[in-house]
């Protein structure tokens, strides 16, 4: 089963969001070329109050997506800074036994593979590492904050991690992969050696490992495989 990217999603919702404005604009048109009082009437009032709202929901969508997408552009830059020796990649999707997913960025030496989801939250994220849920603090103007509960990415990214294993090691690669979270905006009380907010430290904990688990051949064969 296909899935669509993040950057899919995002013109998805900018195309629903004029469709829905083309449907008003209909709507509107025919009320003025055709005012009369009835059930048409109501089905046509029904009609425009349905499209606003979906307006509003797929602009919502839109801006976390937009936001989503952004995050992970500043993460590559970071990425970039990493010695030549190591080769990044970006939005990298996966598929095995119909498990989607798409890795945000991929780092790949003689070292072995890291794998970076990036997550932006303008706030402060809690919870412990098992939780399925972290509670998300958002900070609103005059103050005030909201609080609200999001997928755990420890979850997320142990399963992109599942998903890489398996693709390789159908392919005869096994090796270890291991998987870092990057916080662009945000806090994090959460205690794990997996998530990082600042981008020294990330740098320095990937270039950490030392033992070298890939050859040329290996690597050459991993980036066919994964059409890199």
């Amino acid at each position: 089963m296909k899935r669509f990217t993040i950057r899919q999603k995002k013109y998805l919702s900018l195309l629903g969001i004029m469709l829905c404005v083309i449907e008003i604009i209909a709507c509107l048109a025919y009320l003025i070329t055709h005012f009369s009082f009835g059930l048409c009437l109501l089905y046509i009032v029904v009609a425009i109050v349905i499209a606003i709202l979906l307006i509003r929901w797929l602009y919502k969508q839109y801006k976390i997506l937009n936001a989503g997408i952004k995050a992970e552009k500043e993460s590559y830059k970071v990425l970039k800074h990493l010695p030549k020796e190591y080769k990044v990649y970006k939005n990298i999707p996966l598929e095995f036994k119909n498990q989607c997913t798409e890795l945000d960025q991929l780092i790949m030496s003689q070292y072995g593979i890291v794998i970076v989801e990036t997550k932006s939250y303008s706030g402060k994220l809690l919870g412990r590492v098992d939780d399925q849920q972290w509670t998300y603090v958002k900070h609103l103007p005059k103050g005030k904050t909201q609080t609200t509960k999001i997928k755990n990415p420890l979850v997320q990214l142990e399963r992109e991690t599942y998903i890489l294993t398996r693709i390789l090691k159908k392919e005869h690669i096994e090796i270890p992969i291991i998987g870092y979270i990057y916080l662009i905006k945000g806090e994090c009380e959460v205690e794990t050696n997996q998530l990082f907010t600042n981008n020294d430290k990330l740098l320095s904990v990937i270039q950490s490992h030392k033992n070298k688990v890939l050859s040329k051949n290996q690597m050459k064969r991993i980036k066919e495989v994964l059409k890199l």
